[in-house]
Order: C-alpha cells, then structure tokens, then sequence
C-alpha cells in the first residue's frame, strides 16, 4: 500500500477501491503504517505484549 501510494502516486479513492475499503480506512491504514515506519527509523518501537501473554 505504501508503495503504490507514493511510489506509483495512486490516489487514495483508487485504493480504497481496489482494496475494496472506505477512504477513512485506507487513510488510516497509511497512518498507522508510516508512524511505526517512524518508530522503526528512530528506534523506539513500542512494546507489544506476546502472544502467549494475552491468553
């Protein structure tokens, strides 16, 4: 997704349809996804319980 929005340039109306989601939802997707691209980058993931820790 991250690639065919600024990559490829496609419009968010264009993903949200081949993707078959709202327009929120793809914006929200992006955003998610580019904050934990700027964790990564600084380092500073946030902890994440385990799998085994939630059952």
């Amino acid at each position: 997704m991250i690639s065919k929005r600024y990559e490829s340039k496609e419009s968010i109306g264009a993903l949200a349809d081949s993707l078959q989601r709202s327009k929120s939802a793809i914006k929200m997707i992006l955003l998610r996804t580019r904050r934990a691209l700027l964790e990564c980058i600084e380092e500073k993931p946030k902890a994440r319980p385990n799998r085994d820790e939630t059952r």
